[in-house]
């Protein structure tokens, strides 16, 4: 099996480990980007595949010298990268790092970096022209076909009310303190993720009591099981970013892969699914009803079987295999 740096080699995010397997099964052994594993395959011209490379010097968890230190070592890497690799592909997950405030000179010398050293950009999403790679459903197409013929779990009933879901890490820019302001009352809503922002977190609940909504929120971490038991349950999944920060959204392809419509405030990515799906809807949440909620509801099953047919693994194999061969 031939060897491709993959960076990074882990992730908490679910989307490395499901594009490590496509890689596998086209014949590629994902390997760690260090100094030890390039010397051990010096010579053998080794594929490199990056991520979020330029998002790196903007996380949360560390301070100015450690985003600084990873700027450099980034920077290094892609230095040298010419020297043991003949393939170099560079995946643009965001227009910008999400937590950026102003400064984006680190950001902007990685891209300058990538560039002159000429890694092959690959957008996450094609809507933006050029070459692109498919995000991912978080189910295999296998478990997504048995969903798609077990009618009982699919069963709709129009009368029914809707319920709305929020979920994933509760950060500003995913602007949740306006959906709130905007939220009608009488929709229910759940909101299951973390906020680590304290002053952020009180300003939410605020908003949830001031203007009584039906609306329940578990400040903590999601456990894979409780989502999946959260998605099975829900009728849509809500995206309320304020900015365009975001190429992709991986809250949009867990939540399709259980069936879940969508609810959007509007941006470049969700006109362009909406244009794609039906169970894709851009709207004013201010304006949302429970009846509305049910006229633009579609079945579980046809999100299911929409999903499958442009996010497959399979599809997202066939579009490795061109962009690594």
């Amino acid at each position: 099996m031939k060897k491709i740096f993959f960076e990074p080699i882990k992730h908490s995010n679910h989307f490395i480990e499901i594009n490590k397997r496509a890689l596998k099964n086209i014949g590629y052994e994902p390997i760690q980007l260090s100094l030890k594993s390039i010397v051990s395959n010096l010579g053998k011209r080794t594929p490199i595949v990056l991520n979020w490379v330029e998002d790196q010097p903007y996380r949360k968890d560390i301070g100015k010298l450690k985003a600084f230190l990873i700027t450099v070592k980034f920077l290094v890497l892609i230095c040298i990268s010419p020297l043991f690799s003949s393939k170099r592909v560079w995946i643009k997950h965001n227009f910008k790092p999400h937590n950026s405030a102003g400064n984006l000179l680190y950001y902007n010398i990685i891209c300058a970096f990538l560039n002159f050293f000429k890694f092959e950009k690959v957008y996450l999403e094609s809507y933006l022209g050029g070459e692109s790679i498919i995000h991912p459903l978080y189910l295999t197409d296998e478990e997504l076909s048995i969903k798609v013929n077990d009618v009982d779990s699919y069963l709709n009933t129009k009368s029914k009310s809707k319920k709305a879901l929020f979920f994933g890490a509760v950060k500003k820019y995913k602007g949740l303190h306006t959906l709130l302001e905007d939220w009608p009352p009488e929709i229910e809503l759940t909101i299951r993720g973390k906020c680590g922002d304290l002053e952020y977190a009180s300003d939410l609940m605020q908003i949830i009591k001031r203007r009584k909504l039906n609306a329940t929120w578990i400040n903590g971490f999601v456990t894979d099981s409780e989502l999946k038991s959260l998605l099975e349950c829900s009728d849509f999944v809500i995206l309320p970013h304020e900015d365009e920060s975001m190429i992709s959204s991986g809250t949009f392809y867990h939540a399709i892969s259980y069936g879940c419509n969508i609810l959007t405030k509007r941006s470049q990515f969700s006109l362009a699914k909406s244009e794609l799906h039906s169970f894709v809807n851009v709207v004013d949440f201010s304006k949302l009803t429970p009846l509305y909620l049910q006229d633009i509801y579609i079945d579980r099953s046809r999100v299911v079987v929409g999903a499958l047919a442009n996010y497959s693994r399979t599809n997202l194999q066939s579009c490795w295999a061109k962009i690594i061969d």
